[in-house]
């Protein structure tokens, strides 16, 4: 179950998708033996056939049409796309900060740290409180993360160890599962509360709001979220539930748990946009600002290798924020050559993932623990990330504005070309990135196929090719294969430390030209519930090619503080401009100053 995520959506690349409206357990055949082009459903348990048959033909139109029946996503906060740092486990809060101010003080971009569970006393699991003597003072601790302007996230359990004040509430509404089901204790002989009981949603968060909300953290990590319960689907099925017994009901128990914390979080903290790591997933879960990691995974190349197919099926079903833990959660040797090539690779992964998060067992991962001598490869791919981070909150508003996709697969932007349908480890970020991430040890290149319908830029060098063929591109071990599309306009952002450092400053808009093309910049508060009382902004920039002109449109409304003024840098790409993670030189390019109202700009062709 750690690594399993039970979504009943069936999209192809034929251009419709079916959505397959019962929570019990249920098996899906693809081209059953009688019949290769038949989709066989079937579920043990339930009422009536109930399914949804949604036609695109675009694979976009299927994805917006799932959430206008299941959910759309809300808006993440600004620092929610920064670097995320993570262990199992920090075992002190002077831990915790030490990991922080070593952050800062060696200028490696970062935005949020993660405290992973056992930090409560022992036989205190779902207590809500901390060990005193380990965690005297959390919320100094989150007074001091924040005036470095940092956040951090917090291991919640649906578990509760008997005897506690909080299993003992939760038995008096009865919201905990039986002692024994089936002759069988829940996993640990602890007891799991059960999210289909109302009341149990309630409480559960009233206890997590009282023990850790009130002492600063910023959102929540919802581990065992499926629940463990035994981990035989057999052992599922006799679970009483509130809604019914487990065989009918059990794969929505993730969709009610990130339920009662979202609607929770939402109410009680309006300051701070809810944010969810959660394990498991179910359909319509992205209404509750759930990120869902992929589990325990090895730290292995094989491993990575799967990643990446594993993010985009899951993408492609309508959720659209996914994580995973960078560098696998299992590895060995962190120090040694063979690791620090793979922690490389994934970190590159990693970079064009909705979330980047590194998590992993045993010694910390922290970008300055590796050898010195990897570090410079790790800070550009984190530098890249920060800089493209203008682009990213431009994506996440159009998930939740226009029911968007961050990470695609390549059948998505190019259903015509039959040939992306065999090419698993490749995919867009965004509608104009190519990301073709390295996935075998020791390659120092790897075949590229540049999808037709376009032609391509190469991200590194500027170097233009047409499409509809495969290449064979370098990838030294401090570069990924990126290119991207004529006709895109990729906002940059400067060099910083977290995301809302020189918010508003100056951004280089690298132009590709080639082709038309149409990009809508996004800003607001960063974080907060202003956005859905219109406090936001957009900027709608459109490169006419054969005109040699981009058009920078009037700014379409306002927000709190919002800067009146905006520096862009215009940089139209070639061989000797705007490649790379550098900030292109302030001689080239043409510099605008912005004041709300629409301009254009003569663009040279290079």
């Amino acid at each position: 179950m750690n690594t399993e995520v039970g979504l009943p959506i069936l999209v192809s690349s034929a251009g419709y998708g079916i959505l397959w409206h019962n929570p019990a357990i249920t098996d899906v055949d693809v081209g059953i033996p009688q019949a290769d082009d038949s989709i066989a459903f079937r579920t043990e348990s339930g009422k009536g056939i109930d399914y949804h048959f949604i036609y695109g033909p675009a694979l976009d139109t299927v994805v917006g049409e799932y959430r206008t029946i299941t959910g759309q996503v809300p808006m993440m906060a600004l620092w929610t796309w920064g670097l995320f740092q993570s262990k199992e486990r920090y075992a002190s809060q002077a831990e915790l900060l030490e990991v922080a101010t070593h952050y800062r003080n060696s200028g490696i971009p970062l935005d949020a740290v993660v405290q992973d569970w056992q930090y409560w006393a022992p036989n205190q699991w779902g207590s809500q409180n901390f060990d005193p003597n380990r965690f005297p003072k959390p919320e100094d601790l989150m007074r001091d993360l924040h005036d470095m302007n940092l956040h951090a996230i917090i291991s919640v359990w649906p578990k509760f160890d008997v005897g506690t004040d909080t299993q003992v509430e939760m038995e008096k509404v009865g919201g905990l599962y039986p002692k024994v089901y089936n002759n069988v204790w829940p996993v640990g002989k602890a007891r799991w509360y059960d999210p289909f009981n109302p009341d149990a949603r309630k409480l559960y968060w009233q206890q997590i709001s009282q023990g850790i909300g009130s002492k600063g953290f910023d959102g929540w990590w919802l581990d065992g979220s499926e629940a463990e319960l035994g981990g035989e689907w057999g052992e599922f099925k006799t679970v009483p539930t509130a809604k019914g017994m487990g065989e009918t009901v059990f794969n929505a128990y993730p969709l009610m748990h990130t339920t009662a914390v979202y609607e929770g979080a939402l109410r009680d903290f309006p300051q701070k946009r809810p944010i969810i790591l959660t394990r498991s997933a179910y359909l319509g879960q992205q209404r509750n600002a759930a990120i869902t990691w992929s589990g325990d995974v090895g730290g292995t190349w094989e491993v990575l290798s799967a990643q990446v197919p594993a993010a985009l099926n899951f993408s492609i079903s309508g959720i659209p924020y996914w994580s995973v833990d960078l560098g696998g959660f299992f590895f060995e040797h962190r120090d040694s050559p063979g690791y620090t090539e793979l922690f490389t690779r994934w970190l590159q992964f990693g970079a064009f993932n909705p979330m980047f998060r590194i998590h992993g067992s045993g010694a910390g991962k922290e970008i300055w623990a590796f050898p010195e001598a990897v570090q410079p490869q790790l800070i550009d791919t984190v530098k890249l990330r920060y800089r493209l981070l203008p682009y990213i909150y431009a994506l996440s508003w159009d998930v939740t504005h226009k029911s968007g996709t961050m990470m695609r697969p390549l059948s998505m932007d190019f259903p015509q070309d039959e040939a992306v349908l065999k090419i698993p480890d490749q995919y867009s970020f965004g509608r104009g990135l190519l990301v073709s991430p390295v996935v075998k040890a020791g390659a120092t290149s790897r075949p590229v196929y540049l999808p037709k319908g376009t032609n391509w830029y190469d991200f590194w060098t500027g170097e233009l090719r047409e499409g509809g063929q495969t290449l064979e591109v370098a990838a030294p071990i401090d570069q990924i294969p990126l290119h991207v599309a004529t006709g895109t306009i990729l906002p940059m952002g400067p060099n910083v430390q977290y995301s809302g450092e020189n918010a508003g400053g100056p951004l280089e808009i690298r132009v590709y030209r080639g082709s038309n093309g149409e990009f809508t910049l996004y800003d607001d508060a960063g974080d907060g519930q202003g956005w859905r009382k219109g406090e936001r902004a957009e900027i709608p920039l459109r490169l006419e090619d054969a005109k040699g002109m981009l058009r920078i449109g009037a700014r379409i409304g306002t927000y709190p503080n919002m800067p009146k003024t905006r520096i862009f840098h215009v940089v139209v790409v070639g061989a000797t401009q705007g490649t790379g993670i550098a900030e292109t030189e302030k001689t080239k390019g043409t510099f605008v100053t912005y004041q709300g109202k629409a301009l254009s700009v003569k663009l040279p062709s290079e």
